[in-house]
């Protein structure tokens, strides 16, 4: 390159040869670049001359399209805002060299503000797809509107140029690139109706929308994507919505729509707050109670998005799929927020499954009341882990200390998970997290110890209450209550009135275990456990234990059906009350029931049971006989 000139030289290669062969055709990609280090938009084409090749032999084009000639004429010419680069190509045809030799050619490469040509070439972007320019000082072949670039084009990335757009813009073709110069420089503004909407009746595909601050008008939508219309792959990225406080959401994207990605985009109110930022639907026609097209697809894509200046909630999915991730929630003070909402259908015909939902590594501020809220009619179990909380927790984006475990519970969400470091936390706490797992710290040993502020009821005290499905507690110590775990339909009240799916591991717990109704543990593992099991719930599965009671009571009263192996069971008076029996006086050798005993070692004040021992305190000795008891070691 020397000056403002360049030059290309096609002569040698790797392989050894020399030139282009005769009736050839040859593509170059990717040969310079051309960048726009101007204000305004240009328009670049190249003619060739001095030699047999003319401009239908030889021809720059954008990117790897060599089919677009870069030569004006009714060909093409390659458009690029300020700061723009394209890749150029160079395409040599030499069918009409009749010997070799050298062709040396001068390409004469021009750029301008308007587009040549009469009627006017064809615009192409650096990829090499059609391209129409809006400019509020639109030059020769531009738009002085996005409605009419609109209008005007099939399939077309439209470039809009900085400056305030006031109105509202139907989007209505397929394949549409609608790109504005960034969002703190291009505005759209609607006029009395939403700012950017679908057809009612129509159907889009492929259309995405870039680098705008799309403003609502008075009660509409910053963006509307009709309930009524079937619309794919839909791409909102790098803007800013400005939502109307009068208006159902900032953004509504009906619930035909498929695979539609919302990414790195700000949404917030253009005054004050408004009510819903994002709305994903479900249905295929807004409240029919018909299930969308969406239960067949990965329907919505949301990440990287702040969200603020909300007073209800920022995002709400109705749809069948979603994927919600690595969001920032910022609440406004003096509102009920929620972040995430995930409410469930309007109809047995519009089921949401929650195993087609993934709400990950979101950050929420503090002011946010709730963080992911799923409705009670959601199928299966929502995938929802948003931090680590440590007692130290990513509740806003980072870790965060708690000075109790019940502030941390608090902050945490669905799904997450409870890290408690070491040291004694003088409280009782209530877990009505669905999903939550509260988790020693490795290496520590925290203690709960709630002797001055038990929960009671039916004359007992209770250190951890279980509110909620699908809880695990793992590697603590709780003490300082008759039960160290409790779960209640009756006692205790929370989000769920029969709590289930809860696991208690690796816990030293210096109190019993409580649980009746309907609630469910489902696993009670590798437990040291001072105190009775009180199970009166449905059936759960007690093993690898060491559970130990002082007072005249049963080791373990089940109800249901149980699972009890490879326990230690330690009765310090066993002349007073058997190792196992049925809560409600029912015999355990009833045909109905399906307990499983097994492989469980019988003591008696530290000691091995003998036969006489076992004898006197267990409900039956036949279901030794049927295998429900074996292995146990007797002392004969």
């Amino acid at each position: 390159m020397s000056g403002d000139e360049i030059a290309l030289d096609f002569d040698a290669s790797d392989s050894g040869g020399s030139g282009v062969g005769l009736n050839s055709t040859y593509n170059f990609d990717d040969v310079f670049t051309i960048e726009n280090q101007g204000t305004q938009t240009i328009y670049v084409w190249a003619n060739f001359s001095d030699g047999d090749l003319n401009d239908d032999d030889i021809w720059f084009y954008p990117g790897s399209d060599s089919d677009r000639k870069l030569n004006d004429g009714s060909n093409s010419v390659v458009t690029l805002t300020t700061g723009q680069q394209v890749n150029v190509g160079v395409h040599i045809d030499t069918s009409v060299l009749s010997s070799t030799g050298d062709q040396g050619l001068t390409a004469t490469l021009t750029a301008d503000v308007d587009v040549p040509g009469d009627p006017g070439s064809q615009p192409s972007d650096p990829a090499g797809e059609d391209a129409a320019v809006v400019s509020k000082d639109p030059d020769v072949g531009e738009f002085d509107s996005i409605q009419g670039a609109i209008d005007d084009v099939d399939g077309t990335t439209i470039l809009v140029e900085p400056g305030r757009y006031e109105e509202s813009v139907t989007i209505d073709v397929d394949g549409l690139t609608l790109e504005g110069a960034g969002a703190d420089s291009t505005t759209i503004v609607g006029q009395g109706s939403d700012t950017l909407a679908t057809e009612s009746d129509g159907t889009v595909d492929g259309v995405t929308v870039r680098g705008f601050t799309v403003e609502a008008a008075a009660g509409s939508s910053a963006v509307d994507v009709s309930t009524a219309s079937e619309n794919t792959d839909l791409t909102f990225s790098e803007n800013t919505f400005r939502g109307d406080s009068g208006a159902a959401a900032t953004v509504f994207i009906g619930g035909d729509s498929e695979n539609v990605e919302v990414d790195n985009n700000t949404f917030t109110a253009a005054q004050g707050t408004v009510d819903k930022h994002l709305f994903l639907g479900g249905e295929a026609t807004y409240g029919s109670a018909d299930a969308s097209a969406t239960s067949e697809a990965d329907a919505y894509t949301v990440t990287n998005n702040e969200f603020d200046s909300f007073s209800t909630t920022a995002v709400e999915s109705e749809g069948q799929h979603a994927a919600i991730r690595q969001n920032t929630f910022t609440g406004a003070a003096g509102e009920t927020q929620t972040a995430i909402a995930v409410p469930g259908p309007a109809s047995s015909s519009a089921n949401i499954n929650g195993g087609n939902y993934a709400i990950t590594g979101n950050s929420f501020g503090a002011e946010i009341d709730t963080d992911v809220l799923v409705g009670p009619t959601v199928n299966g179990e929502v995938t929802s882990e948003n931090g680590v909380i440590n007692g130290q927790a990513a509740v806003d984006g980072q870790p965060e200390t708690f000075d109790t475990v019940q502030a941390a519970v608090n902050a945490a969400s669905q799904g997450a998970t409870v890290i408690v470091g070491p040291g004694t936390f003088d409280e009782s706490v209530t877990v009505d997290v669905k999903g939550l797992t509260l988790e020693a710290a490795e290496g520590a040993s925290p203690t709960i110890d709630a002797e001055s502020d038990p929960f009671e009821f039916f004359g007992f005290t209770h250190a951890v209450a279980i509110t909620n499905d699908n809880v695990e507690i793992d590697g603590f110590t709780v003490e300082g209550t008759d039960f160290s775990v409790a779960m209640s339909d009756a006692g205790l009240s929370g989000p769920v009135n029969n709590p289930e799916g809860a696991e208690l591991r690796n816990n030293v717990l210096e109190g019993g275990v409580y649980h009746d109704g309907s609630t469910q543990f489902e696993i009670i593992e590798d437990n040291s456990i001072n105190g009775r099991l009180s199970l009166g719930g449905s059936s759960a599965e007690v093993i690898d234990n060491d559970i130990t009671v002082d007072d005249p009571f049963t080791v373990i009263s089940v109800n249901s059906d149980v699972v009890i192996e490879n326990n230690t069971l330690n009765n310090k008076d066993p002349s007073n009350s058997p190792y196992i029996r049925d809560l409600f006086g029912g015999s355990l050798t009833d045909g109905d029931r399906e307990d499983i005993i097994a492989d469980n070692e019988f003591q008696a004040d530290g000691e091995v049971a003998n036969r006489e021992d076992l004898e006197l305190v267990t409900l039956d000795t036949d279901r030794e006989d049927e295998n429900a008891i074996v292995d146990a070691d007797f002392n004969e």
